[in-house]
């Protein structure tokens, strides 16, 4: 632990008046803070996120948990996350595809619970209720671009502490970017591997991942997100579906190597 506070207190002792954008007293306060308390281990990380039904987005066909918890676990080099996919039995016909990817399938963890609408807003609040109530430890709420998550799920009848700490990862990758990024473009940014966005358990745990990332001084450094050059976002969308890039070439492979940011 005392390794760690002393990686915290070098990191945000470091200058950034030059930053185009962590100059800013306010924006260098948040990054501050969550510095502090995500590689800290100091806080529980809870992270929602909602998927709606592309034709009446008041409809909500998924709902994703992604929960970090420190206890037990502060050393870890990887940590474990606890993962939830919801999908409301009324709206189970309910289909994207037009102008979204229907992913509803394709979780990435063990199981999808399929539960009648009252179930699924009964079980979410209990999980939140389970963290946020706890006496023990703080709890902060996650997502990328959180205000929508929050905003539907309040129209189901599930509601967050007012008071509860919020990490928008979109608001910190935002710092190191020159425009908004995406979450795809963010998974990308931090060289996080992905594959069917647009599924609500997936996106949370993605989203948690990246909040660990964005609040880790040694992954900023590494990605050069405190460079006084800012992230440039594409301009053509990613697919939420990863495109497999294939290089076949042994020179351009070892080029490739050589030219990764982890090789001293």
């Amino acid at each position: 632990m005392g390794e760690r506070e002393d990686i915290i207190k070098e990191y945000v002792s470091k200058s950034f008046k030059r930053h185009p954008k962590l100059h800013n007293p306010g924006a260098f306060s948040m990054l501050k803070h969550w510095v502090e308390q995500v590689y800290g281990r100091k806080t529980v990380l809870f992270c929602v996120d909602v998927e709606a039904w592309e034709r009446d987005i008041t409809k909500v066909t998924e709902i994703g948990v992604s929960i970090f918890d420190p206890r037990k676990q502060e050393d870890a080099i990887v940590p474990t996350l606890m993962n939830f996919h919801i999908r409301p039995k009324e709206h189970n016909h309910m289909k994207n595809g037009r102008y979204v990817p229907d992913n509803s399938m394709r979780f990435a963890g063990d199981v999808t619970h399929i539960m009648t609408m009252e179930d699924s807003i009964r079980f979410v609040q209990y999980l939140i209720d389970k963290y946020f109530n706890d006496s023990s430890i703080s709890c902060s709420l996650v997502g990328h671009d959180l205000h929508g998550d929050i905003k539907w799920l309040r129209t189901l009848g599930i509601n967050f502490p007012e008071n509860a700490a919020r990490l928008d990862t979109q608001v910190i990758i935002g710092f190191s970017s020159e425009r908004q990024m995406s979450l795809v473009n963010s998974l990308v940014a931090l060289g996080i591997p992905y594959s069917n966005l647009h599924n609500a358990g997936n996106d949370a745990y993605y989203t948690l991942l990246l909040a660990l990332k964005v609040s880790d001084p040694i992954t900023r450094q590494l990605f050069g997100l405190d460079d006084s050059v800012l992230i440039q976002p594409p301009k053509t969308k990613r697919k939420a579906t990863c495109e497999q890039k294939i290089i076949s070439d042994l020179s351009e492979i070892i080029d490739a190597f050589e030219s990764n940011i982890y090789v001293p």
